[in-house]
């Protein structure tokens, strides 16, 4: 019997890191893909989350969880010694913190930059400029941090190096130029996170797109 089933979209970068986990763990999860196309779909999503969000768990159970960061802490803790979520208080909120940032500050800004280089709708408020000059500014947040630390919390992978590196997934396929010229540590942490076994069987190969780089505009420097 499957531990539940987790509803999501494909792609999903908010969804990679808890698949991976819950493969790791030997979690069965049941996957439905939601289409915004189909009725029935959409339909079907509605019932369980009313905003029509996804990822989105329900347990077999019938425990139902929305948003990705408690889904992700969910499955992770299902295993009772896992190191994923640290060996302190301190590291859990730390691991807690990091998925934050990459969830609500990071992720919107590589959509911001990357959707309209693929013809793609730009969903968030920010305009492409803006989106480009966040970003810029994360990643040199996440460079500081990584020359400090293995990966994100300590010298160990945790959950929030699996979370980041899968929301970071449409970043390094169409901005790898610049980030592996600009940003090397956070380059060689991403590349070594992405190629982890549990990982990388879930996420697939790193494709990277050869299309022309945004450029910062000068009043925006």
């Amino acid at each position: 019997m499957a531990f539940g089933k987790l509803y999501t979209r494909k792609p999903n970068p908010r969804t990679t890191a808890i698949l991976a986990v819950a493969k790791a763990q030997g979690l069965d999860l049941d996957i439905v893909y939601h289409d915004r196309e189909d009725p029935h779909s959409h339909e079907e999503l509605l019932r369980i989350n009313p905003l029509a969000q996804v990822p989105v768990f329900v347990g077999a159970d019938g425990y139902k969880l929305t948003e990705c960061i408690p889904i992700a802490l969910y499955i992770t803790s299902q295993e009772e010694n896992t190191k994923l979520l640290g060996s302190s208080k301190q590291d859990y909120f730390n691991i807690i913190r990091w998925m934050s940032f990459a969830n609500s500050d990071l992720l919107p800004a590589i959509g911001g930059v990357i959707l309209p280089v693929i013809g793609l709708p730009l969903e968030v408020r920010m305009n492409d400029q803006d989106c480009l000059r966040v970003l810029r500014r994360d990643c040199k947040l996440l460079e500081d941090q990584l020359k400090k630390s293995k990966y994100l919390v300590g010298d160990q992978v945790t959950l929030a190096d699996l979370f980041t590196v899968g929301l970071l997934f449409g970043a390094f396929m169409v901005l790898h130029k610049m980030l592996e010229a600009e940003y090397p540590r956070l380059t060689e942490w991403y590349n070594e996170v992405y190629h982890i076994p549990m990982f990388n069987s879930v996420a697939g190969p790193l494709h990277k797109l050869d299309i022309p780089l945004p450029i910062l505009s000068q009043s925006q420097n």
